[in-house]
């Protein structure tokens, strides 16, 4: 809750990218272009992410509560990328 506005507004900015994300993998994978899509890593966030995006603007205020579940998708989201 001590980090800059900027860096939560980052972070927020990360979060959102998790909803176009999974479409420019699955796009690449029908192409030719990269690995097998599968739909898990998306799946494991999303109900998390769509909680996030409910609440902006406890985010925008600096919720230590909402700030920390931020923290905690955005280490999720990290981790299904592999």
């Amino acid at each position: 809750a001590a980090a800059p506005a900027e860096m939560n507004v980052s972070g927020y900015g990360d979060l959102i990218a998790t909803w176009t994300a999974p479409v420019d993998w699955y796009l690449g994978n029908v192409l030719g272009m990269g690995q097998h899509f599968h739909t898990a890593p998306s799946d494991m966030i999303r109900t998390q992410c769509d909680r996030l995006l409910e609440n902006s603007e406890k985010l925008a205020a600096g919720d230590a509560k909402t700030l920390g579940e931020l923290a905690n998708v955005l280490t999720l989201s990290g981790l299904s990328m592999g």
